[in-house]
């Protein structure tokens, strides 16, 4: 995955619907914008470093491509902010913010049966 991601001037994810959008993590990291979808969690994952559209709308989806590939203002746009946006989702912080539910979850349940 790594020559794919270090290689591409960018990636396309229209995907219909995502619980979470690794993909647009793993592309910013590499320092590589998104085309993706204007849907579910793209989104809030994608931020500015994502150019969003209608992904049943192959006309959007054309225009987004042609956007990303011919006008490079559009393009530097969303490439400038993509190692910033991928910053937001490391593994030590994000897996500190689950332990921190689990905890409270369990506090919680168990005043609860007290």
């Amino acid at each position: 995955m790594t020559e794919l991601y270090a290689g591409c001037q960018f990636v396309v994810f229209p995907s219909l619907y995502e619980g979470f959008g690794f993909p647009i993590v793993e592309a910013n990291r590499y320092g590589k914008p998104v085309l993706t979808s204007s849907t579910s969690s793209m989104i809030e994952v994608a931020g500015s470093a994502g150019l969003l559209v209608d992904p049943l709308d192959v006309n959007a989806i054309g225009e987004g491509l042609r956007s990303m590939i011919f006008d490079e203002a559009a393009y530097q746009s969303v490439a400038q902010a993509s190692l910033e946006n991928a910053q937001r989702f490391d593994w030590q912080s994000s897996s500190s913010l689950l332990v921190a539910a689990f905890e409270d979850a369990i506090a919680k349940r168990r005043r609860k049966s007290s």
